[in-house]
């Protein structure tokens, strides 16, 4: 919603048990100056003035703390906007009318008061000094209340306004003659501030305005009077330039007294002002730009409900998977998750754990690449081995046969007429004949002239042809060799 050179502020909403739920305001310090320890103890600082002072027209903080080495503080969250922006609203009627301006800034006194007047816990006055109090710190509600925001560079009593590195802090437009040297700062200088900011809302530029910051820092530190006011009556110029005089001791001396002068002159020019009038001013001229904040603060929470519920359901699905194992489930197997998970938070005895969720990695298309072809390799590999293995086997041939021994009967001999006693037939002894004898074999002599008149012995009967061995596959080879 807002940003500046410390910090920075967001709309937020908070829930509670039973379905509560408000919108707050969450300022956050900047990343570039959570690490830098003045930075750091300017927040806290604030935030610890703020929780201190309770009035209705001071922002109420709801919370402090530190996310991720991030300072934040919840506030009170204030539907409406600045008085700055409300001024400028009225640009086309010469700004914001004088009844609505004395309203605002007489408001503004009451919580300035209250701080000035706060006690601290030992109740010795702790007397907080705002030190810028301008139309920018200065919000007004749709409902027409006045707040006084943004304490960041409040300090104590006789706290110097100068920091260590010797810069200034505050709106030089809206700073204090004292405080633009320097020197000790006390409630007095809040009032300048308060007299500068309804200079601006009835001239509609600051008092002292040089050409430059350097200029105007001349104009605060040399004692210039402002100049004559224009559009307001004489009884409220009396109450600005008192507020504005250059000594502190010639000024308002408390916020308290300032307002009584106000809400008097009020009564008297413009009769009764109430806070119902700021809030059709605030609604009326501001509709345009509060309007379009409400609709982002509900897109902004639909959108939040919409995250919160799918990291629910993530955060159960993750319990649901790492936690059945060994929890007791008495679930069936193949119940919702939903089920399950109900199941498991019914147990009182035992916290559901939450586990960090994390994302399964996506898987690689180059992995999947990779195993594709280290599959296709292995599997031309193991193709090539069979394809080796089967040319490295001879083709079966048929087997010898063995040389079997074949005895041939001899008929009995017939004794020829005219051969002599001594001339008988020669016996044949048993020859093994293999079945495939070679041609080179010697053969007995031939017989005689006596004994060829002797019966032809019958030739031994073919052996019987073994059959073709059968063509063998590679797995009966690699079998045989194992």
């Amino acid at each position: 919603m807002a940003r500046g050179g410390m910090a920075e502020v967001w709309a937020a909403q908070q829930y509670g048990k039973h379905g509560f739920q408000r919108t707050v305001a969450i300022k956050t310090i900047l990343s570039q100056h959570a690490s830098d320890s003045r930075a750091r103890r300017m927040f806290l600082e604030e935030a610890r003035l703020v929780a201190s002072v309770r009035h209705p027209n001071v922002t109420e903080i709801y919370d402090f703390g530190e996310e991720r080495e991030v300072l934040f503080m919840a506030l009170e969250y204030v539907e409406g906007d600045s008085v700055l922006r409300l001024h400028r609203a009225y640009r086309s009627e010469g700004g914001l009318p004088p009844p609505l301006a004395l309203r605002v800034v007489a408001d503004a006194c009451l919580g300035l008061h209250a701080a000035h007047e706060h006690m601290s816990d030992d109740g010795t006055p702790a007397t907080i000094i705002h030190r810028d109090v301008s139309p920018q710190n200065i919000l007004c509600s749709t409902s027409g209340a006045v707040k006084l925001i943004d304490f960041g560079i409040a300090r104590m009593t006789g706290a110097m306004h100068q920091d260590t590195t010797g810069g200034l802090k505050g709106k030089v437009h809206y700073m204090a003659p004292e405080q633009a040297l320097g020197r000790p700062v006390d409630r007095r200088a809040d009032i300048w501030g308060l007299g500068a900011t309804l200079f601006k809302l009835l001239e509609g530029r600051p008092p002292l305005a040089g050409a430059n910051e350097l200029e105007t820092l001349h104009l605060l530190t040399s004692g210039a009077a402002p100049p004559e006011m224009k559009n307001a009556p004489a009884q409220v110029q009396k109450i600005v330039q008192r507020a504005l005089q250059y000594e502190p001791e010639d000024r308002f001396q408390s916020a308290e007294e300032m307002y009584a002068e106000l809400d008097d002159t009020i009564a008297k020019i413009y009769g009764r002002v109430t806070q119902r009038d700021l809030a059709t001013a605030v609604t009326e001229q501001l509709a345009t730009p509060i309007e379009e904040r409400r609709q982002q603060l509900v897109r902004a929470k639909h959108g939040a409900v919409e995250r919160a519920k799918l990291a629910r359901e993530l955060e159960i699905k993750a319990v649901v998977s790492g936690d059945a194992s060994d929890s007791g489930d008495t679930t069936a197997p193949g119940s919702p998750p939903v089920a399950r998970a109900t199941a498991l938070q019914s147990r009182p005895a035992r916290a559901l754990p939450r586990p960090a969720l994390r994302a399964a990695p996506p898987r690689s298309s180059f992995a999947v690449r990779a195993g594709v072809a280290v599959g296709l390799v292995l599997f031309a590999v193991m193709g090539l081995t069979v394809l080796l293995a089967r040319r490295a086997v001879p083709d079966p041939q048929p087997p010898t046969a063995e040389a079997t021994p074949v005895a041939m009967p001899m008929p009995a001999a017939t004794p020829l007429p005219s051969a002599p006693a001594a001339a008988s037939a020669p016996t044949l002894a048993a020859v093994a004949v293999p079945e495939s004898a070679p041609s080179s074999v010697a053969h007995p002599p031939a017989p005689t002239a006596a004994a060829s008149t002797a019966p032809t012995l019958a030739a031994p009967k073919p052996m019987p042809a073994r059959p073709a061995p059968q063509p063998r596959s590679p797995l009966d080879v690699v079998t045989d060799r194992k």
